[in-house]
């Protein structure tokens, strides 16, 4: 079965605040940290992909829960580490609907997971 190749869109920093509600300055220090890196033009001006976007939009959600962004950093660092295991060769593209759903529920497994061990710490402080 071929893949279909997916267009690579490029948001710019504006479009990006206004999907997300973050400011231009979170947006900048984020990327300084490099919780998200986007691509740049030409002009070195940051071209946001979908990814960046659903990551900042996961960054976004823990922020408001009230994680750091040390915290935020070991928790996509986890699942960044998961994901890579989980699919060891094939892009989500090309997996079928089943494995995808799987792959959603697995990820709500580990925001759940995220968010015990996260509440286990702070209780022993």
């Amino acid at each position: 079965m071929d893949t279909v190749p997916q267009p690579t869109v490029a948001l710019s920093i504006g479009a990006v605040r206004e999907a997300t509600g973050m400011s231009k300055r979170q947006l900048r220090y984020i990327d300084k940290i490099g919780l998200v890196s986007p691509e740049r033009s030409a002009g070195n001006q940051r071209r946001y992909s979908l990814s960046d976007l659903d990551r900042l939009m996961q960054i976004k959600s823990l922020r408001d829960s009230g994680y750091s962004l040390i915290q935020i950093r070991r928790i996509l660092a986890r699942r960044d580490a998961r994901k890579a295991k989980e699919s060891p060769e094939g892009s989500r593209a090309s997996q079928s609907p089943e494995h995808r759903r799987g792959l959603g529920a697995s990820h709500a497994l580990e925001r759940y997971q995220d968010a015990r061990i996260y509440f286990k710490r702070t209780k022993r402080e």
